[in-house]
Protein backbone atom coordinates (compact mmCIF):
# COMPACT_ATOMS: atom_id res chain seq x y z
CA UNK A 1 0.00 0.00 0.00
CA UNK A 2 1.61 3.26 -0.97
CA UNK A 3 2.30 5.71 2.16
CA UNK A 4 0.41 8.32 3.86
CA UNK A 5 1.33 11.56 4.14
CA UNK A 6 1.01 13.73 7.24
CA UNK A 7 -2.30 15.25 8.12
CA UNK A 8 -2.83 18.25 6.46
CA UNK A 9 -4.35 20.76 8.90
CA UNK A 10 -8.07 21.40 8.69
CA UNK A 11 -9.21 24.75 7.28
CA UNK A 12 -11.01 27.20 9.26
CA UNK A 13 -12.91 30.43 7.59
CA UNK A 14 -12.66 33.13 10.88
CA UNK A 15 -11.72 36.72 11.24
CA UNK A 16 -8.88 38.16 13.23
CA UNK A 17 -9.98 38.95 16.52
CA UNK A 18 -9.32 42.20 17.96
CA UNK A 19 -10.58 42.20 21.52
CA UNK A 20 -6.99 42.98 21.87
CA UNK A 21 -5.15 45.82 20.02
CA UNK A 22 -3.35 44.64 17.25
CA UNK A 23 -0.02 45.95 17.15
CA UNK A 24 -0.40 48.81 14.34
CA UNK A 25 -3.04 50.22 16.28
CA UNK A 26 -0.87 50.65 19.53
CA UNK A 27 1.75 52.18 17.37
CA UNK A 28 -0.33 54.13 15.76
CA UNK A 29 -1.92 55.31 19.15
CA UNK A 30 1.87 56.39 20.47
CA UNK A 31 2.44 58.77 17.30
CA UNK A 32 3.69 55.99 14.83
CA UNK A 33 3.16 56.03 11.55
CA UNK A 34 1.67 52.69 10.24
CA UNK A 35 1.81 50.69 6.65
CA UNK A 36 1.07 47.18 5.65
CA UNK A 37 1.84 45.63 2.18
CA UNK A 38 0.01 42.23 1.60
CA UNK A 39 0.50 39.97 -1.15
CA UNK A 40 -1.83 36.98 -0.41
CA UNK A 41 -5.71 36.48 0.07
CA UNK A 42 -5.74 35.17 3.77
CA UNK A 43 -4.71 38.58 4.34
CA UNK A 44 -7.19 40.85 2.55
CA UNK A 45 -8.47 43.61 4.66
CA UNK A 46 -11.89 41.43 5.34
CA UNK A 47 -10.43 39.52 7.51
CA UNK A 48 -9.64 42.37 9.76
CA UNK A 49 -5.91 42.67 8.95
CA UNK A 50 -5.98 46.26 7.64
CA UNK A 51 -6.67 47.24 11.30
CA UNK A 52 -4.67 49.87 12.96
CA UNK A 53 -2.84 50.64 9.25
CA UNK A 54 -2.80 54.17 7.90
CA UNK A 55 -2.06 52.56 4.57
CA UNK A 56 -2.32 48.75 4.25
CA UNK A 57 -1.93 47.87 0.10
CA UNK A 58 -2.13 44.60 -1.92
CA UNK A 59 0.43 43.89 -4.15
CA UNK A 60 -0.62 41.12 -6.70
CA UNK A 61 0.26 40.21 -9.99
CA UNK A 62 -2.25 41.27 -12.79
CA UNK A 63 -4.66 39.41 -12.76
CA UNK A 64 -4.82 38.26 -8.98
CA UNK A 65 -4.54 42.42 -8.10
CA UNK A 66 -7.50 42.81 -10.57
CA UNK A 67 -9.66 40.22 -8.96
CA UNK A 68 -8.46 42.10 -5.64
CA UNK A 69 -9.88 45.27 -6.19
CA UNK A 70 -13.44 43.77 -7.65
CA UNK A 71 -13.11 42.12 -3.52
CA UNK A 72 -12.47 45.71 -2.57
CA UNK A 73 -15.51 47.10 -4.25
CA UNK A 74 -17.52 44.73 -3.08
CA UNK A 75 -16.92 45.74 0.33
CA UNK A 76 -17.63 49.44 -0.20
CA UNK A 77 -20.65 47.98 -1.84
CA UNK A 78 -21.53 45.88 1.35
CA UNK A 79 -20.93 48.93 3.70
CA UNK A 80 -22.45 51.19 2.11
CA UNK A 81 -26.27 49.09 1.78
CA UNK A 82 -25.55 47.71 5.16
CA UNK A 83 -25.64 51.69 6.54
CA UNK A 84 -28.47 52.75 4.55
CA UNK A 85 -30.72 49.80 5.85
CA UNK A 86 -30.77 47.66 2.82
CA UNK A 87 -30.48 44.52 3.93
CA UNK A 88 -31.19 42.60 0.43
CA UNK A 89 -28.33 44.27 -1.42
CA UNK A 90 -26.04 43.60 1.24
CA UNK A 91 -26.60 40.23 1.54
CA UNK A 92 -26.63 39.66 -2.33
CA UNK A 93 -23.14 41.90 -2.45
CA UNK A 94 -21.85 39.63 0.20
CA UNK A 95 -22.85 35.98 -1.57
CA UNK A 96 -20.97 38.18 -4.93
CA UNK A 97 -17.94 38.83 -2.39
CA UNK A 98 -17.31 35.24 -1.60
CA UNK A 99 -17.14 34.30 -4.85
CA UNK A 100 -15.00 36.96 -5.94
CA UNK A 101 -12.81 35.73 -2.70
CA UNK A 102 -12.44 32.20 -4.00
CA UNK A 103 -11.00 33.58 -7.15
CA UNK A 104 -8.42 35.30 -5.62
CA UNK A 105 -7.53 32.12 -3.72
CA UNK A 106 -6.94 30.06 -6.16
CA UNK A 107 -5.59 32.25 -8.93
CA UNK A 108 -2.32 33.54 -5.96
CA UNK A 109 -1.05 30.07 -5.62
CA UNK A 110 0.08 30.67 -9.03
CA UNK A 111 0.34 34.69 -8.54
CA UNK A 112 4.03 35.86 -8.61
CA UNK A 113 4.50 38.91 -6.34
CA UNK A 114 7.81 39.43 -4.86
CA UNK A 115 8.23 42.11 -7.03
CA UNK A 116 5.29 44.15 -6.62
CA UNK A 117 5.79 43.95 -2.67
CA UNK A 118 9.29 45.24 -2.76
CA UNK A 119 8.02 48.02 -4.83
CA UNK A 120 5.31 49.22 -2.94
CA UNK A 121 7.71 48.55 0.11
CA UNK A 122 9.98 50.23 -1.01
CA UNK A 123 7.80 53.19 -1.80
CA UNK A 124 6.23 53.12 1.42
CA UNK A 125 9.60 53.00 3.56
CA UNK A 126 10.62 56.09 1.32
CA UNK A 127 7.76 57.76 2.76
CA UNK A 128 7.54 56.96 6.04
CA UNK A 129 11.14 57.76 6.67
CA UNK A 130 10.84 61.25 4.80
CA UNK A 131 8.16 62.26 7.37
CA UNK A 132 10.66 62.14 10.09
CA UNK A 133 8.06 60.59 12.32
CA UNK A 134 8.53 57.12 14.07
CA UNK A 135 7.09 54.34 11.56
CA UNK A 136 6.05 50.95 11.43
CA UNK A 137 6.13 48.73 8.05
CA UNK A 138 4.94 45.06 7.81
CA UNK A 139 5.56 43.56 4.36
CA UNK A 140 3.83 40.33 3.74
CA UNK A 141 5.79 38.03 0.67
CA UNK A 142 3.31 35.06 -0.65
CA UNK A 143 5.68 33.87 -3.14
CA UNK A 144 7.52 31.58 -0.60
CA UNK A 145 3.98 29.17 -0.37
CA UNK A 146 2.78 26.73 -3.30
CA UNK A 147 2.92 26.60 -6.37
CA UNK A 148 6.55 26.39 -6.17
CA UNK A 149 7.66 28.40 -9.32
CA UNK A 150 10.97 30.21 -8.70
CA UNK A 151 12.43 32.59 -11.85
CA UNK A 152 15.98 31.79 -12.82
CA UNK A 153 18.50 31.11 -11.41
CA UNK A 154 16.50 30.04 -8.42
CA UNK A 155 14.35 27.35 -10.74
CA UNK A 156 17.99 25.00 -10.81
CA UNK A 157 19.99 26.24 -7.59
CA UNK A 158 19.32 23.59 -5.55
CA UNK A 159 18.77 20.76 -7.45
CA UNK A 160 21.05 21.37 -11.47
CA UNK A 161 21.22 18.12 -12.23
CA UNK A 162 17.33 17.44 -12.23
CA UNK A 163 15.81 16.11 -15.50
CA UNK A 164 12.44 14.69 -14.87
CA UNK A 165 9.00 16.04 -15.51
CA UNK A 166 7.75 16.88 -12.11
CA UNK A 167 7.73 21.13 -11.80
CA UNK A 168 6.12 23.11 -8.71
CA UNK A 169 2.83 24.03 -10.58
CA UNK A 170 -0.27 22.91 -8.97
CA UNK A 171 1.57 21.06 -6.28
CA UNK A 172 -1.30 20.75 -3.94
CA UNK A 173 -3.72 19.45 -6.97
CA UNK A 174 -1.31 17.79 -8.75
CA UNK A 175 -2.48 13.88 -8.92
CA UNK A 176 1.04 12.88 -9.46
CA UNK A 177 2.14 14.02 -5.63
CA UNK A 178 -1.35 12.69 -4.03
CA UNK A 179 -4.72 11.63 -4.05
CA UNK A 180 -7.27 11.69 -1.79
CA UNK A 181 -7.69 8.72 0.60
CA UNK A 182 -10.85 7.54 -0.06
CA UNK A 183 -10.77 5.57 3.28
CA UNK A 184 -10.63 8.64 5.43
CA UNK A 185 -11.57 12.09 5.23
CA UNK A 186 -8.33 14.15 5.49
CA UNK A 187 -5.44 11.95 4.89
CA UNK A 188 -3.58 11.68 1.26
CA UNK A 189 -2.05 8.98 -0.29
CA UNK A 190 1.54 9.99 -1.27
CA UNK A 191 2.12 9.33 -5.37
CA UNK A 192 5.00 11.36 -5.62
CA UNK A 193 8.60 9.33 -6.22
CA UNK A 194 11.33 10.14 -3.63
CA UNK A 195 13.67 11.51 -6.37
CA UNK A 196 10.65 14.07 -7.40
CA UNK A 197 9.91 14.50 -3.98
CA UNK A 198 13.44 15.77 -3.83
CA UNK A 199 12.99 17.90 -6.81
CA UNK A 200 10.15 19.98 -4.85
CA UNK A 201 11.75 20.15 -2.01
CA UNK A 202 14.56 22.24 -4.03
CA UNK A 203 12.11 24.48 -5.74
CA UNK A 204 10.55 25.76 -2.49
CA UNK A 205 13.77 26.38 -1.12
CA UNK A 206 14.66 28.40 -4.49
CA UNK A 207 11.11 30.52 -3.59
CA UNK A 208 12.90 30.74 -0.05
CA UNK A 209 16.26 32.16 -1.63
CA UNK A 210 14.30 34.36 -4.01
CA UNK A 211 12.31 36.05 -1.43
CA UNK A 212 15.41 36.34 0.45
CA UNK A 213 16.56 38.22 -1.99
CA UNK A 214 13.97 40.88 -2.46
CA UNK A 215 14.31 41.46 1.71
CA UNK A 216 18.06 41.95 1.17
CA UNK A 217 16.60 45.00 -1.03
CA UNK A 218 14.58 46.13 1.53
CA UNK A 219 17.30 45.86 3.84
CA UNK A 220 19.87 47.86 1.48
CA UNK A 221 17.41 50.50 1.22
CA UNK A 222 16.90 50.57 4.92
CA UNK A 223 20.74 51.05 5.14
CA UNK A 224 21.13 54.21 2.41
CA UNK A 225 18.27 56.18 4.31
CA UNK A 226 20.36 55.44 7.96
CA UNK A 227 17.79 53.50 9.27
CA UNK A 228 19.72 49.50 9.50
CA UNK A 229 18.78 47.55 12.40
CA UNK A 230 19.72 49.11 16.04
CA UNK A 231 19.11 52.52 14.58
CA UNK A 232 15.19 52.69 13.88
Amino acid sequence: MPPRSRRPPRRRRTSCSFRSTASAGVLRANGYQTAGVFSGPYLEPSWGFGAGFDRYTAAYGTEVGEASRELARFADEISRASAAGDAATAESRMWQRRARYERVRKLSHADVSSEQVTGAGLAELDRLVGAKRPWFLFLHYFDVHYDYIPPAPFLTRFDPDYRGAMTGRNSLGNPAIGVPDAGYTDRWIRRVSPRDTEHLMALCAGEVAWVDQHVDHVLARLAQLGQESGRS
